[in-house]
């Protein structure tokens, strides 16, 4: 069907706009893009309209009492207690900052400083085992350097560069890696 020669007709909501002809349909649109139905933008519900919302939603609140019973091993998602994050305890924050000191709060693979910002450094593992928190398998780097290390294919190489980063930041600061890896001894003690 052509489209007719006619005028386009207002929009039913009543807004007072013209609405287009829709090549698709072949026929006028009834509303103007982006309005929902005979409501137009910004109105508000009707107070039968907030009824039946209201009626809709009765009951399937929960009461205080069978929030509380679906916590922890009553959940029906619970999985004995296991997180998703399952993170060695000696990895405190204090031990990650005191890696990010050692490396002088900078990324150790681009030199991009974090002084005064708000967020932190990551802390990396070289290795990428979580479990293994020894200070030479710990480096500073930034979030950008961090995205990148998932898609490094040789991992070998990648060791090696980030080892001898670790080397030598021990030797432009041999007391705070001692100060590092007293922590490291001492977190050891306490947890293991």
């Amino acid at each position: 069907m052509l489209k007719p020669k006619s005028k386009a007709p207002f929009c039913k909501c009543g807004c007072g706009g013209c609405v287009k002809w829709s090549k698709y349909h072949k026929c006028w649109n009834i509303y103007l893009n982006g309005h929902n139905k005979g409501f137009t933008v910004g109105s508000r519900h009707t107070s039968k309209s907030k009824d039946k919302i209201s009626k809709a939603h009765t009951g399937k609140k929960f009461s205080i009492e069978r929030r509380r019973n679906r916590r922890g091993p009553n959940s029906p998602i619970w999985k004995g207690g296991v997180t998703y994050d399952n993170r060695p305890p000696e990895l405190t924050p204090e031990y990650k900052q005191a890696i990010r000191r050692r490396d002088g709060f900078t990324c150790q693979l681009c030199g991009y400083t974090n002084r005064g910002k708000k967020w932190k450094l990551p802390t990396h593992h070289i290795d990428e085992n979580r479990h293994n928190n020894h200070p030479d398998n710990m480096i500073t780097i930034c979030r950008a350097c961090h995205g990148e290390t998932k898609i490094i294919a040789d991992k070998a190489a990648w060791f090696m560069v980030c080892t001898n980063l670790v080397k030598k930041s021990k030797r432009l600061n041999p007391e705070r890696h001692r100060a590092v890896l007293k922590m490291y001894r001492e977190n050891m003690k306490i947890f293991y």
